[in-house]
């Protein structure tokens, strides 16, 4: 494990329990990977709140825990615990990964429940794109959108078309914020309503490229943009997104373009999974899309 900061400024015990890698510098970062650092201890009077922003988020990212000392004005994010040690405040901002056990248990839920919906609903899936075709002959069944998933790969996101062709042709990438838009086909915003459009994504679910239940992949424009102003945003990228998730369920639509309050359910998710959380999702979700609330 490696220290940010002067030995001299540390307890004894730290000192001979770390190891001092030198002041701050862009590339310090690559070092700790290259060592295979677990964690790491910073000062943060040796850098400024935005580098320490940065390096935090970016130690994060490689799953290395930070630890920052006399910490009462560091807060980067809201996942983070504090401690003390011999009288020092301790802000602790845990890597954002699951285990391997969490891992397997979320693949195994994922395929499982994923082929039982395909089977169970095989026969209405075939009446929505037979409907989506007979409205609007023109566009295909399925409308791909390519999404940001684990460790910021892109990857093709399955929907049912609920639009017209081509919908964002002239506008461009958008988010949908009004119920009275006039771009959906016959039936669009009733499939949208009630999310039946997201449907065919149990399919990206069965590849691996997506989750039951993780944080809702975005787009790469937007995600370019939302990083600009949250930063800690890429962290939710630690895990597989998915269908549905904690932010989802706390507002629906509602939170499509508020970044800055998805996040913090986002990774409050990922640092308190649980399979009971999973399921509180689940039946939540499920009560959100009975409503048909917030939803376009």
């Amino acid at each position: 494990s490696y220290i940010k900061s002067d030995p001299k400024e540390l307890t004894y015990i730290l000192k001979d329990r770390f190891i001092n890698c030198g002041t701050y510098s862009k590339n310090c970062v690559d070092s700790l990977i290259s060592n295979k650092c677990k964690r790491i201890l910073i000062d943060p009077a040796e850098m400024s709140a935005n580098e320490l922003s940065s390096f935090i988020i970016h130690c994060e990212k490689y799953h290395i825990n930070c630890y920052v000392i006399k910490a009462e004005h560091s807060l980067v994010h809201g996942t983070v615990k504090m401690n003390e040690i011999d009288g020092n405040i301790v802000l602790s901002y845990p890597a954002l990964q699951f285990n391997l056990w969490t891992k397997l248990t979320k693949r195994l839920f994922d395929i499982i429940f994923s082929i039982i919906v395909l089977y169970c609903l095989a026969p209405f899936l075939v009446l929505i794109a037979c409907w989506i075709k007979s409205v609007s002959w023109r566009g295909p069944i399925f409308y791909k959108q390519e999404r940001v998933g684990k460790n910021g790969k892109s990857f093709q996101m399955l929907k049912f078309r609920t639009m017209i062709h081509n919908a964002e042709e002239k506008s461009g990438p958008v988010w949908v914020t009004d119920s009275s838009d006039t771009r959906y086909i016959l039936g669009g915003r009733w499939l949208r309503r009630y999310s039946f459009d997201e449907l065919p994504q149990f399919f990206n679910v069965l590849g691996g490229m997506m989750s039951v239940i993780g944080p809702r992949p975005e787009r790469p424009f937007f995600v370019d943009k939302i990083m600009k102003d949250v930063p800690h945003f890429e962290l939710r990228h630690n895990v597989k997104g998915g269908l549905t998730d904690w932010a989802q369920v706390h507002g629906r639509a509602y939170m499509t373009n508020k970044p800055s309050q998805k996040v913090k359910y986002d990774l409050y998710y990922i640092s308190n999974w649980s399979f009971m959380l999973d399921l509180k999702i689940m039946l939540k979700t499920i009560a959100v899309v009975l409503k048909g609330e917030e939803a376009y």
